[in-house]
């Protein structure tokens, strides 16, 4: 894999996106369907807010939830924007091409005895993201995709 400008990834976010997610947790399965939308704040920062409906384990209604995206060291840290955890960083993501055209990123946050692992895949031009979450945890075990297609 070989390092890619993190600037056009950055630029290429802002904008409003279609967001579907599959969540798989302990035989259980749900979606989320909504859409996204980046918004600038600074030059090194996008404000990310998603809304739609959440479906899963019984509960039908509306979802959302609010990150900050910094863009710092050649790398994009995405930041909590809401709830308990506002301001702290959730991943920091290191964009390397794979060589067939799309460019990808991992980090594992760990939150106390939980783990959550993210792989993320921006393929370009079709402006198209995948986000894979794997939590594992003393109480937690789920995946979530989520795709996200531009607008």
């Amino acid at each position: 894999m070989m390092p890619h400008d993190i600037s056009s990834i950055f630029t290429m976010l802002e904008g409003q996106w279609s967001v579907r997610r599959e969540i798989i947790s302990r035989g259980l399965s749900g979606t989320f369907t909504g859409t996204a939308q980046f918004s600038t704040v600074t030059d090194t920062i996008l404000s990310y807010q998603e809304h739609g409906i959440l479906d899963f384990n019984g509960y039908h209604g509306e979802a959302s939830r609010k990150y900050q995206y910094h863009l710092k060291d050649r790398k994009i840290y995405i930041h909590y924007d809401d709830g308990p955890s506002k301001g702290d960083i959730l991943h920091e993501l290191e964009f390397l091409s794979n060589g067939a055209g799309a460019l990808c990123a991992s980090h594992c946050h760990q939150c106390g005895q939980d783990f959550y692992q993210l792989d993320m895949t921006v393929t370009r031009p079709e402006n198209h993201i995948t986000m894979s979450y794997t939590v594992k945890g003393a109480n937690k075990d789920y995946r979530m995709v989520s795709v996200l297609t531009a607008h």
